[in-house]
């Protein structure tokens, strides 16, 4: 849509609708067990070692732009079986009047 995704919750709790921006704030790999390479005894595995291959496993934010794009793309919103069709038609017209309101900021 265009629109910054922490302005968009925001427009959407302003209207009723619980709402957060980003599931996950990093990516795995920059998660303490990846980054500090913490593996189950003295194994290395799965950063070092594997049969097929003795290269050393690297992560670097520059080689997953599309990762760190998505990630910072995610809106988190409520849903779950209990909502009655009134719910999801609430939430479906705060969704369009917070975008409305986002594009009209943009303009």
């Amino acid at each position: 849509m265009g629109v910054d995704v922490v302005r968009f919750a925001k427009q959407l709790s302003e209207l009723g609708v619980v709402a957060q921006p980003r599931y996950i704030q990093k990516p795995a790999f920059e998660c303490e067990v990846l980054r500090d390479r913490r593996t189950f005894g003295g194994s290395s595995v799965p950063f070092r070692g594997l049969k097929t291959r003795d290269d050393e496993v690297r992560y670097d934010r520059a080689e997953y732009p599309a990762t760190l794009r998505a990630l910072s793309r995610i809106l988190v919103m409520p849903l779950n079986e209990f909502f009655r069709p009134e719910h999801i038609a609430f939430i479906v017209e705060a969704v369009h009047e917070a975008a409305e309101q986002c594009r009209r900021a943009r303009v």
